[in-house]
């Protein structure tokens, strides 16, 4: 399933608020996605030349594989 998160990217780079856009219609993976954009980093957008705080919606995607 993909789960579509809505993430604050800060000045720094880092995840700042994290919200579901769009659910994979499975709780477990939706928590999962959220938990690890948390230690994602980003590229922050310029203005000026200068890196800002901004919003960006990022797909998750999950891969089942059956051992």
């Amino acid at each position: 399933g993909t789960v579509i998160l809505k993430v604050e990217v800060l000045s720094t780079g880092h995840a700042g608020q994290i919200e579901l856009e769009k659910s994979s219609g499975f709780e477990d993976l939706d928590k999962s996605a959220m938990r690890a954009a948390k230690d994602w980093r980003f590229k922050p957008r310029l203005e000026d030349g200068q890196p800002v705080t901004s919003w960006a919606k990022v797909p998750y995607s999950f891969v089942l594989v059956d051992n």
